[in-house]
């Protein structure tokens, strides 16, 4: 504590504490045998002033409640048990915060901001409009065994409310942007939560969503059987504009994709997988205008070279 208070930096202050220390016990040790416990004790908090920095709760405090409680966890148990104990009771208390935080997350209702394709969280964003029958919901983390039942639950709630302000649910859009994979317990419960709503002709769609998560589910074999090609879109504009102006679509394996949206380029997780959309007729009439004026322009270089 007095080396790293008076600005020690390299190894070799240890060296240097390692012989002073051993000149104090086998030589002054007896110098200290007479001092009263008051007096040890004000060297030893004096020597650990320096390892005790107050200003960093303070900003805990400012910044993150939760890891303030965390620190003084760790400070009070160690001040008044020991060390051990101290470390071992400031672990349990960020592995059960940790589990907290992943057994229930966050989730939004989102709604689409005026005039832009940005959606945000219509609580934060008073602007921002949602469609009616249309739940456009994000769940920010990975859906797994000790989450998915706070996931249903959750929406179910949000599906609830919207009933009871005389808006009931028809389209569900899941921004799956936060959603990276999912095990096999949380597949299960999404699955008969998808069930669920088309037995209530209720329409599931799925937007953004990352490769790992599809990966999951084509080798969960519910890719094509129970979620649908035609139920996922690549952005939240295509999942509103396009799938929630359609009734409830059973889930169909297509080698065209939904998830594109024309004019749009796809990411690589997408191309190859979807064809380029037919021109139109204006667009044909275009192109074969260009092929014309290429011909009558290297008709003349041929004519030439002959």
């Amino acid at each position: 504590a007095i080396v790293s208070s008076l600005g020690g930096r390299t190894p070799m202050h240890g060296v240097v504490q390692v012989v002073v220390i051993g000149l104090v016990l086998l030589v002054l040790t007896p110098l200290f045998q007479p001092l009263p416990y008051a007096v040890l004790a004000a060297i030893i908090f004096a020597a650990l002033q320096s390892l005790v920095d107050f200003s960093s709760a303070k900003k805990l405090w400012k910044s993150s409640r939760s890891d303030f409680w965390l620190w003084v966890i760790g400070f009070v148990s160690t001040a008044i048990l020991d060390v051990q104990t101290g470390l071992i009771l400031s672990l349990v208390a960020s592995l059960g915060l940790l589990v907290m935080r992943t057994s229930r997350p966050r989730w939004l209702v989102l709604g689409r901001l005026p005039g832009t394709d940005v959606f945000r969280d219509v609580r934060r964003y008073p602007t921002a409009r949602t469609r009616p029958g249309v739940l456009i919901f994000r769940f920010d983390a990975p859906l797994h065994f000790a989450n998915a039942e706070y996931f249903v639950t959750s929406l179910r709630g949000r599906m609830r409310a919207m009933a009871k302000e005389g808006n009931p649910v028809t389209h569900v859009v899941i921004d799956a942007s936060s959603i990276h994979t999912i095990d096999s317990s949380a597949h299960d419960v999404l699955v008969k939560l998808v069930k669920e709503l088309h037995g209530n002709d209720v329409a599931f769609l799925i937007a953004s969503s990352r490769a790992p998560f599809r990966e999951a589910l084509q080798s969960f074999g519910s890719y094509d059987t129970v979620f649908g090609e035609n139920n996922m879109f690549l952005t939240l504009v295509d999942a509103v504009e396009v799938g929630c102006n359609r009734p409830r679509e059973l889930p169909i394996r297509r080698g065209a994709s939904q998830m594109q949206h024309i004019g749009v380029d796809v990411d690589a997780d997408y191309r190859g997988s979807i064809p380029t959309p037919p021109a139109t007729a204006p667009v044909q009439a275009e192109q074969q205008a260009v092929e014309e004026s290429r011909a009558a322009a290297v008709a003349p270089e041929q004519n030439g070279a002959r």
